[in-house]
């Protein structure tokens, strides 16, 4: 088995961003209508995934009490829109959402 480097990390991590970014442009290209795409986490790789969609399509962080991480991310993201937990919830349950992030 091959040994773990911050490289291949670091590698590994940019192949997922840009995985990532490919499957939500595939599905971009699917809609006739702007894309919703919203998440309750907070980490730099979610954020690299995220920023290109940030005027093609709407972000919507869930606030994610009681640590805020969602709440944070929207922050970070600079056009993404928070809404509160019970608000996310109720985008999922009317199919307002096309796509969940973790």
């Amino acid at each position: 088995k091959e040994a773990v480097t911050v490289e291949s990390f670091q590698y590994s991590i940019q192949a997922s961003v840009e995985l990532g970014i490919q499957a939500i442009r595939k599905l971009e290209e699917s809609k006739d209508n702007k894309l919703t795409i919203a998440t309750f986490s907070r980490s730099g790789t979610l954020r690299q995934v995220l920023t290109p969609f940030l005027e093609t399509a709407e972000i919507v962080c869930s606030q994610s009490s009681p640590g805020n991480e969602g709440e944070l991310m929207a922050k970070d993201l600079h056009g993404a829109t928070c809404v509160s937990d019970l608000e996310l919830k109720t985008f999922l349950a009317i199919g307002r959402v096309d796509l969940l992030l973790i």
